[in-house]
């Protein structure tokens, strides 16, 4: 839903999700308990270099998955219910450890990196030599063009990535995985699009988080959202044969915050593999970023 505020927090219950004018969306989905404060919040949306005019609707009448107007009279940014600074229960790890802030770690300057062999491959356009020349020729003398399509999965992680700029995922059904810096508590994943309106057959429309951590923390973890390694791609079950997957988020664009069908589980992981589904008429789907945020201690 394109909003009119540059960017709306949209709030009911126990679930928060963002969205962007301009077809540029931040896929969401956090339970309250993991969330900072709304005026945190703010402040995050200001650092990723969106506009810092913010709107949190106090959740009923207003669905997930819509975005209430800037000017609504209802509008309150501290009005969303069941929001609290205080440290939120986690699985796994040491227990004397208390949650104090989140910050974002899938960056490539904060130790992230993209793991090839459980990443998908990048589109590639099959033309001649003579029809690529053509066709940066005229893509030079296109004033129209919008956007521009990465060639390495790394941009997903880049902070210096621009709004227009996709990373092209072979197909319309993929993965990603990003190896962490160290073990980390994951307390939201969200995907970012590009802005352009040409690649609008190429957005993502569903994506799964899955983690994988140590198998002694299994035992601490609840059965749902411990899942058989045979539950992700088959083509990846060689990678994960002995390490059982988190179910950490399934979100889709129309019901990203719907219960159920929408498990949220917080645990320790050092690997994030995000399972991606596009539209099935594209060739490829379009990912602009992919934002991992865990709790500090």
């Amino acid at each position: 839903m394109v909003v009119k505020s540059d960017v709306a927090l949209a709030c009911a219950g126990s679930s928060i999700s963002i969205e962007v004018r301009k077809g540029h969306r931040l896929y969401d989905n956090y339970t309250a308990s993991q969330l900072p404060p709304p005026t945190e919040l703010a402040a995050a949306a200001e650092s990723l270099a969106i506009a810092p005019q913010v709107s949190v609707s106090p959740g009923s009448p207003w669905p997930i998955g819509t975005a209430q107007p800037v000017g609504d009279p209802r509008s309150s940014l501290g009005a969303c219910p069941a929001y609290s600074s205080s440290p939120a229960p986690y699985i796994g790890g040491d227990a004397k450890r208390t949650p104090s802030a989140t910050r974002e770690v899938a960056k490539i300057v904060r130790g992230a990196q993209i793991d090839i062999p459980t990443t998908s491959p990048t589109y590639h356009l099959s033309e001649r030599l003579d029809q690529r020349a053509l066709r940066r020729l005229m893509e030079m003398f296109d004033t129209r063009r919008s956007y521009s399509l990465s060639s390495s999965p790394d941009t997903i992680l880049s902070r210096s990535t621009s709004v227009d700029t996709c990373w092209p995922l072979l197909g319309h059904h993929g993965t990603v995985g990003i190896r962490l810096g160290s073990s980390a508590l994951v307390a939201g994943v969200a995907l970012e699009t590009t802005s352009s309106a040409k690649l609008a057959r190429s957005l993502p429309t569903r994506f799964r988080a899955w983690g994988f951590g140590g198998t002694a923390q299994d035992n601490q973890i609840p059965e749902h959202c411990l899942r058989p390694y045979t539950d992700i791609p088959t083509h990846l079950h060689g990678h994960f044969a002995t390490r059982r997957p988190i179910l950490l988020h399934d979100v889709r664009e129309l019901d990203a915050s719907l219960v159920p069908g929408n498990i949220a589980c917080i645990a320790d992981v050092d690997q994030i593999l995000l399972e991606i589904w596009g539209q099935p008429e594209g060739s490829f789907t379009c990912i602009n970023k992919i934002h991992l945020y865990v709790h500090e201690y």
